[in-house]
């Protein structure tokens, strides 16, 4: 019986060992390098001022959601995330 109880400790510590290491891979999947974020409040990136219009504010990200999502999902939750302007060469 004592045999019995250290198999089944064993799979619990393998169990345990393996969501950890899912755990972790998950972590490590968010994370980004090289990633710079800017906001120019000075802009015309102004969604009441285009009335939630993201073509018109030449937004990168606004091919994403704009013919797919309704104007009040936009004002909901801002547009989208990683939204900016493009720069003249196609740079974020």
């Amino acid at each position: 019986m004592a045999a019995t109880a250290s198999i089944g400790g064993g799979r619990r510590l393998a169990l345990a060992a393996t969501l950890l290491c899912a755990a972790a891979a998950m972590a490590a999947a968010q994370k980004a390098s090289g990633v710079r974020v800017t906001y120019d409040w000075t802009s015309s990136y102004r969604p009441q001022e285009t009335n939630w219009d993201l073509k018109s504010s030449s937004v990168y990200c606004a091919t994403a959601t704009f013919d797919v999502m309704p104007l009040s999902w936009r004002m909901k939750y801002g547009w989208t995330s990683f939204c900016g302007h493009v720069e003249p060469g196609g740079d974020i």
